[in-house]
């Protein structure tokens, strides 16, 4: 695999994914950077998730998630893993243009979805975030 910024002519992802024209590439490339950013998009909502049940359902200190729960954040984390593993391959391909939409669909979903700050942060009766970290 050498490096390279071919357009057209390629094989992406499977031998019925060829690249033929420019239109086409174009095309790869925004569906390249979208994949990206549902990356982004499923580690915010794993994030939510877990707020939203320690909100809902924890005692403010501890939450141990029902099998329903449990089923739905496993399901979440496996969507995380197999896209982060699509796009690693999707890197493999050594194409400049390529990567440069998974870092541009990196920092349009960073920028659209990661808008909070460590979950570990607590908020405080006054309604102020305290710092201090739990366990």
């Amino acid at each position: 695999m050498f490096w390279n910024w071919n357009t057209v002519g390629a094989c992406f992802i499977s031998r019925t994914w060829r690249i033929q024209s420019a239109s086409m590439f174009a095309g790869t490339c925004i569906a390249v950077v979208l994949f990206t950013i549902a990356h982004e998009g499923f580690r915010f909502l794993g994030r939510f998730y877990d707020r939203w049940a320690l909100e809902t359902f924890g005692d403010g200190e501890y939450c141990r998630p029902v099998v329903s729960m449990q089923l739905v954040r496993a399901g979440i984390f496996t969507l995380q893993v197999v896209t982060g593993y699509f796009l690693m391959l999707l890197a493999m391909y050594v194409n400049g243009y390529y990567l440069i939409c998974i870092f541009l669909g990196s920092f349009i979903g960073f920028f659209a979805f990661h808008w909070d700050f460590d979950p570990a942060e607590t908020k405080r009766e006054d309604g102020r975030w305290d710092r201090e970290r739990r366990g």
